[in-house]
């Protein structure tokens, strides 16, 4: 059955895809837009940031969790609401495309401040709840894509009706709900621990520290 969902949707997937990493590449690219001044800025946060995780001793994860949960259930929350209004899918790119630039400044960053080490901090802060919070996104993209086709296509309205659109488009957006709160889970209650690792890791190695800070 996923299969045939992914064989029948293959381009839409293909696209929206692409869209997120166009704006993974821009993200990426506008890093050489940066001042001195504001790189300065920015790896002067990230060693207060990993020198917070390293002092830290208890996170408060239950914060922690609620806040990513909100913020990005009202990405997604938007992003569906906007597939459901029809003219909204254009938004919704933009918005997924955004998405994807803010992911491809921040791995950049990190990599350019911090070469090797940059990768290895992205696979423990970055990458572990973006494994389901961009597939959720990616899922909503092309749910709400479909949806929009659904709804001009009169002979799909016919076929199905309205009412089973509705709730499959809005079932789908419920899955997605619940990718993006295992992704906050991820987020609230295992990165920080493998942050605080790996910056501890960092301070035990003062020549890596200093290496990619100076």
């Amino acid at each position: 059955m996923i299969k045939e969902y992914l064989k029948k949707n293959y381009f839409l997937y293909l696209f929206v895809f692409l869209v997120f990493i166009a704006g993974s590449f821009s993200g990426f690219l506008a890093l050489r837009t940066l001042e001195p001044e504001q790189e300065a800025q920015l790896t002067n946060y990230l060693d207060f940031f990993l020198s917070d995780y390293r002092e830290t001793t208890h996170f408060d994860k239950s914060l922690s969790l609620s806040e990513v949960a909100v913020s990005n259930l009202l990405l997604l929350g938007v992003m569906w609401f906007m597939g459901l209004v029809i003219a909204g899918i254009p938004i919704v790119i933009l918005m997924l495309f955004f998405r994807g630039f803010v992911f491809g400044f921040t791995v950049g960053f990190l990599i350019r401040s911090m070469h090797l080490y940059g990768i290895l901090f992205s696979l423990v802060s970055v990458i572990p709840h973006n494994l389901l919070f961009i597939p959720a996104l990616l899922i909503t993209s092309v749910c709400a894509v479909r949806y929009a086709m659904s709804m001009v296509n009169r002979n799909i309205l016919m076929q199905r009706g309205i009412s089973r659109i509705i709730i499959s488009y809005t079932a789908q957006g419920l899955f997605c709900c619940i990718l993006i709160l295992v992704g906050g889970a991820v987020k609230a209650f295992i990165s920080p621990q493998l942050i605080q690792i790996y910056s501890r890791y960092l301070a035990q190695n003062a020549g890596v520290w200093f290496s990619f800070l100076n």
